[in-house]
């Protein structure tokens, strides 16, 4: 399952040859449809689709002897661009590809709605609005089933359950709230991408476009820090070997084949070279995070070390937010976690803040939908005594899809239907198709998806056996959630 290339190939068959017949073409854009392109094309791949010159909207435009496709919104403003564009007679023909419903237009446009309206992330990652969800759907090339969890999510789930419509439904879609775990945004995890993301030791956006499907990277980036060096060995050896080939005497035919792989070989090199020095940083930082892993442990799973459960002293939180030697974000993550457990700060305890240097907007921070929290306690099974916490989607996934009570309820919105299918020759050549389906489950939390969650879904889809997509609005860092919630709590004073 990739969802980029399943939707630039939508793109392409539902955008791009909008008019079959045409020679070529004109792509015209708003700021939205280039933030979809830009995931998939360069300006120079175009013209392999029969597309003559691509512009912004807003841009100046010649009048051309070519079809114009748009690519938008169905803003207002863009109608209007579009209507001025025809009473100009810039192009011979018009269509409207519109990423929403679009009206306004002047009666001779074409305007077609087509269903690509969410940002791709990575391969089983998007960033969508609840609305957006049946692109989303329509792109995978099924339809969900809708499920969700708490009173919370149901008004979305009921207005996404609409939108799926009377098609049949394979796939399943459960709703979340960022409000079923609230530990996970701001504990420090030691897999290696969830915290090279949260250390901001390197640009992590330039670098994932740069080594997205790079063989390397995909091995590791998932890995407890624990066992990135092995893996990373590992991948020195078989290099180690390629190169240990090529200066040995072999005869023509193997070397052609070794000349064919040192390109590759050449490719990893590098790629193993930035890795292992993004590895070296995350190592250098781990005397100082070991300083307060511990408190962050408790406090998420109410257990320490040896699997005894912990009775939580307030003191003891406050110990570590008053030491010279933990940065000032950690100590904001460490006192939102003690928040987040429900703990209602004292009077005197917020003096003791301000007299430490936190300010009113972090000490005043409150969570939306906190009432529905409910911390999923224990001392689980863990390899590494840093990472005993595991987020709460980790039980979700592995009881809905295994049909077995979990820490959270989760309601099934949709209706179970029975779609009678005739016995016409047709439908008995599609029973094996039919049978041989691989369900697809969705997972969308609404507040923001974190790297971690991310993590356990792409391991619990290998586990299983099953395919897992996850979205959100936005997949938050720690530091951007913090900043977010300081946002909330500021606006409202």
């Amino acid at each position: 399952m990739d969802i980029l290339d399943l939707l630039k190939k939508k793109i392409i068959e539902d955008v791009f040859e909008v008019y079959p017949d045409a020679e070529w073409s004109v792509l015209v854009y708003d700021s939205y449809g280039a933030s979809i392109l830009k995931n998939f094309f360069v300006k120079s791949e175009f013209i392999s689709h029969n597309i003559v010159t691509s512009q912004r909207i807003e841009e100046q435009r010649e009048r051309v002897d070519f079809p114009v496709i748009y690519f938008v919104r169905g803003e207002e403003s863009i109608v209007k661009m579009i209507n001025r564009d025809f009473e100009n007679r810039l192009y011979p023909s018009y269509a409207v590809c519109a990423l929403e419903e679009c009206e306004g237009l002047q009666p001779p446009i074409k305007v077609k709605k087509v269903d690509v309206d969410f940002l791709p992330f990575e391969q089983r990652v998007f960033k969508a609005t609840a609305k957006q969800l049946y692109s989303v759907a329509k792109t995978l090339n099924t339809v969900f089933n809708v499920s969700y969890s708490g009173s919370v999510c149901r008004g979305l789930a009921e207005i996404v359950e609409k939108t799926m419509g009377s098609e049949e439904r394979k796939g399943e879609l459960i709703i979340l709230d960022r409000s079923i775990d609230l530990f996970t945004p701001f504990l420090h995890f030691f897999t290696f991408r969830t915290l090279l993301e949260d250390l901001s030791v390197e640009n992590m956006e330039e670098f994932e476009k740069k080594y997205m499907r790079d063989k390397v990277w995909e091995s590791v980036k998932n890995a407890h820090l624990g066992e990135v060096n092995s893996i990373l060995r590992n991948q020195a050896q078989i290099l180690s070997k390629v190169a240990q080939r090529l200066d040995t005497k072999v005869d023509n035919k193997d070397l052609m084949k070794m000349v064919l792989e040192a390109p590759a070989a050449a490719k990893t090199k590098e790629s193993l070279s930035k890795i292992l020095g993004l590895a070296q940083k995350c190592y250098d930082q781990f005397d100082y995070l070991s300083r307060f892993n511990e408190i962050e442990q408790l406090l998420a799973t109410g257990y320490d070390k040896s699997g005894s459960k912990w009775k939580m002293k307030v003191e003891d939180v406050f110990e570590y937010l008053r030491s010279s030697g933990i940065e000032r974000s950690d100590k904001i993550r460490i006192l939102l976690l003690l928040k987040a457990n429900g703990y209602q700060l004292q009077d005197n305890e917020v003096n003791l803040l301000k007299g430490m240097g936190f300010e009113d907007s972090e000490i005043e921070i409150s969570f939306e939908n906190h009432e529905s929290f409910v911390p999923l306690r224990g001392s689980g099974n863990h390899k590494y005594e840093v990472s005993r916490y595991e987020p709460v989607l980790g039980n979700v996934l592995r009881s809905f899809i295994g049909k077995q009570k979990g820490h959270l309820q989760i309601n099934r919105l949709t209706s179970s239907r029975s779609h009678l299918k005739s016995l016409r020759k047709t439908h008995l050549l599609s029973v094996k198709k039919d049978i041989s389906y691989q369900k697809l489950y969705c997972v969308y939390i609404t507040g923001g998806i974190t790297f971690e969650e991310i993590r356990v879904a792409y391991e619990i889809s290998e586990s299983l056996g099953v395919e897992i997509i996850v979205g959100s609005e936005d997949i938050i860092t720690p530091k951007s959630y913090v900043e977010y919630l300081k946002s909330k709590c500021m606006s409202k004073s």
